[in-house]
Order: C-alpha cells, then structure tokens, then sequence
C-alpha cells in the first residue's frame, strides 16, 4: 500500500499485556545476528539479501520511528524527523520497493474480539513444505515457524473457545503427511512479538 502526502497513517496504541496481533506498520524484518536484513522483493519473487549498512542514517530513523508509530500525516511525520515531506515520501517509497516496508494495517486487539484460545502446535511431519501450504490455509493459524530441532514446524494458532481450538488442532493432524503434532496453551505472553523494534540505530 502506497499513501499519498495527505494520507493519515494511523495507529491503535493498546496497553493491555495480551498482544495485538496486527501491526500497523508492518515493517517486517529477519535479522542474522542483528546485521543482515534477509527480504523478499514483492514483485520479483527474488529473495535478496542486504546488510544493515545498505541503509543510511535517515532510511533508519524512518524505519525506527514508523515501528513505534506511524500516527499521522506525512507533512507531521516528516516534521519529527527534521526532514522535507518531498523527501519523507520518497524515502518511504523506495524502502517499499525494496519490501522493507510491507505495508500499513490496522493494529487489532484479538482477545477484545474473543480470540481468547491461543497455542503454539509442534507439527511432525513428511514433505514438510506442502504440509506447511496446507496449515497456513487455516483459517485460525497465526504464523506457521520452519524450525530446527525434533518437529518439522511450529504453529501458532488463535480460537473463539475451546472447541474451536480442539478442531483447529485436529484439523492439522488430519492434513496428508503430518504425523503427529504436540500443543502447547499460550496462558499469557509476556512480551509482545510484534512490539519488537530492531536496533538498528545501534541502541541496546
């Protein structure tokens, strides 16, 4: 999503401890060793892999400052970074082409909608990437992890009650090739995934 220099990107702050699992700012990041960006141009279908210094000090402050809100007008943004609007834009706009910026959505507090059951299900299973397409169909399933270790995938899932979350885990069971999984209940998260900011202005 691309917005005009009038467009007003605004953001939902949420105090509560439970997470909100949409982020308004989906800047999405996967860090090696906090240093290298690894990033999948939208278009091309190319993954591309880029070190932190390909970006310089503004590319940064922008990034850093759309993490923790992008509330707000590109001429009122641009005023708290000291810079141009003109340049804000164009800025912006090169870090979507370059997929570091994903796009901007609406930051959704699901326990308020009454999405009170949530787990994290170890998948085991055979063809492992074709299992993965079919879990991530799911309606329920948050995000679907590739991990190292016993299980093939770990995945992390969000129901209205418990019946829901019974169906959803027999669901994945049900898929061709998985041949077993193991649920874990979510009770609390204490610190909320998508509140991360990566340090990349070199801040602990």
């Amino acid at each position: 999503m691309t917005l005009s220099p009038s467009a007003e990107m605004t953001f939902a702050s949420n105090s509560k401890p439970y997470p909100s699992l949409l982020k308004i700012s989906s800047v999405i990041w996967t860090l090696i060793n906090r240093t290298t960006l690894i990033n999948a141009l939208p278009d091309s279908g190319k993954t591309i892999q880029m070190s932190l210094s390909d970006f310089d000090e503004l590319d940064k402050r922008i990034i850093e400052l759309l993490c923790r809100s992008s509330q707000g007008s590109y001429r009122q943004l641009a005023k708290q970074l000291d810079v141009h609007p003109t340049t804000l834009i164009q800025r912006v706009k090169n870090l979507e082409a370059k997929g570091v910026i994903n796009g901007y959505r609406a930051s959704i507090d699901y326990m308020t909608l009454g999405y009170e059951y949530m787990g994290l299900v170890s998948v085991y299973a055979d063809n492992v990437k074709t299992v993965q397409d079919e879990i991530s169909k799911i309606p329920q399933v948050i995000s679907v992890f590739d991990v190292t270790g016993e299980s093939d995938c770990i995945v992390w899932i969000a129901c209205i009650d418990r019946d829901e979350f019974s169906e959803v885990v027999k669901e994945i069971n049900a898929i061709k090739d998985v041949r077993k999984t193991n649920t874990a209940v979510i009770l609390n998260i204490t610190k909320d995934p998508f509140s991360y900011i990566p340090p990349i202005l070199g801040e602990k």
